[in-house]
């Protein structure tokens, strides 16, 4: 569960993504972003493509997914951009919440 956090809650969740066409941090920024406090980051990115390969192949989405689509309609709509930052606070809070099965 904690790689699943990091993964959604950090290298697809930040807000550094959001201009990201991709919608996820490259290895570099995530590394930089961890530092020397994570060092298992290498080996967190490395299971986070193994994820991301997965869930295009069965054309599957996650939370991120679901709230950068949100974000993105909110940012084409009348909605002031400080009102679509505040709005993306919350649903990136609601990212760390783990899924119920």
């Amino acid at each position: 569960m904690l790689v699943y956090g990091e993964i959604v809650g950090v290298i697809l969740g930040s807000s550094a993504t959001l201009g990201k066409e991709k919608g996820y941090l490259e290895r570099e920024k995530y590394q930089k972003l961890r530092g020397t406090i994570h060092q298992s980051a290498e080996q967190v990115y490395d299971i986070f493509l193994k994820y991301l390969d997965k869930k295009m192949r069965l054309g599957d989405y996650d939370s991120a997914d679901r709230t950068r689509a949100i974000v993105r309609a909110l940012q084409k709509s009348p909605f002031q951009l400080n009102k679509v930052d505040f709005v993306f606070v919350l649903l990136r809070d609601c990212l760390m919440t783990p899924p119920s099965d």
